[in-house]
């Protein structure tokens, strides 16, 4: 036999449309509004079976607001709020590429042909396919909360400030899940499952993650050529797992010579895990796409702590 050889296109679109504004109320109190909606949209065949389609649509609303307040020429103050709302919509079909033969539903326990939900059948002696009889979008909204305060006393150049992140995520679940199995490539031709799991489910995933940061700062210039770098910062988050931190920096900077500069430092950090709501079936439709995930364990995130120590020497030329 011949090798069979085509191709095909890997259609996608992206879209973004923002619009700002900066009202002058107050000159000392300079605000600003923007708001962006971007749309998306991609196909992708999987590598395993080209026939395999997967359908994602996706669409971001963001809203952000500001304003700095200049409390005194030495003392200012600036406020961030920001509302985005992401929704995800995945479906996997199957279609005719390269002569593939749908096969009918008719007849699998628990459909009826018009239930929305997944229905994933695997070919047990070959590959593994899906096939979507509806969508189930996942929404994700975010609130983000910003204010920091700068004040400049003599050689001291202090902030302080706190940052509140919320993100809440919903996926409804389907009603219908169902899971036929073949066993043999002649049970495929003649549409007659080996075997068959049905699932049934109810509610919505609905997981909140927050995350609450506070820090004090200073930059001292002991002398004109050396300035010290300093503060705490304090670190707390909730999701699917938990963790606090304080965290201390110190940073020394001295300038040796106009094109020599030493410097000398020490930070902790605490990095929250990505907050994604992606379920098994999800990830298990991805594979062998471009989009495959890179680890499928289903470990429960930690938050990565980190000691960090710098010392250098710049030297222009």
């Amino acid at each position: 036999f011949s090798p069979y050889i085509s191709g095909y296109s890997i259609p996608s679109t992206l879209n973004a449309t923002s619009v700002r504004m900066d009202p002058s109320i107050r000159s000392r109190l300079p605000q600003f509004g923007r708001y962006s909606y971007s749309p998306s949209s991609t196909d992708a065949r999987s590598t395993n079976d080209l026939a395999n389609v997967t359908h994602y649509t996706g669409s971001v609303h963001s809203g952000t607001a500001g304003l700095t307040w200049l409390i005194s020429p030495r003392v200012a103050n600036e406020f961030r709020i920001n509302v985005t709302n992401t929704r995800q919509v995945s479906d996997a079909t199957i279609d005719t590429f390269g002569g593939a033969k749908n096969f009918s539903t008719a007849g699998l326990p628990g459909y009826t042909g018009s239930t929305p939900g997944w229905l994933d059948f695997y070919l047990a002696y070959d590959l593994q396919a899906y096939y979507s009889t509806g969508v189930i979008p996942i929404d994700q909204r975010q609130l983000n909360i910003v204010d920091s305060m700068t004040a400049v006393l003599g050689r001291h150049s202090l902030k302080w400030g706190v940052d509140h992140r919320r993100v809440h995520s919903e996926q409804p679940l389907p009603p219908f899940y169902s899971f036929p199995g073949y066993d043999m490539l002649s049970s495929v031709q003649a549409n007659m499952a080996d075997w068959t799991g049905v699932e049934k489910f109810s509610g919505t995933i609905s997981p909140v993650y927050q995350n609450f940061s506070a820090y004090l700062q200073d930059e001292w210039r002991i002398i004109p050529a050396v300035t010290l770098n300093y503060g705490l910062r304090f670190d707390t988050f909730t999701a699917f797992t938990a963790a606090h931190q304080v965290s201390p920096r110190v940073n020394l900077v001295w300038q040796a010579l106009p094109d020599t500069v030493a410097h000398a430092g020490y930070s902790r950090y605490l990095s929250p895990p990505p907050f994604e709501l992606v379920g098994n079936v999800t990830v298990d439709k991805f594979a062998g796409t471009t989009a495959a995930a890179a680890v499928t364990r289903a470990d429960t995130p930690q938050a990565e702590q980190a000691n960090y120590y710098d010392i250098g020497l710049q030297q222009k030329l």
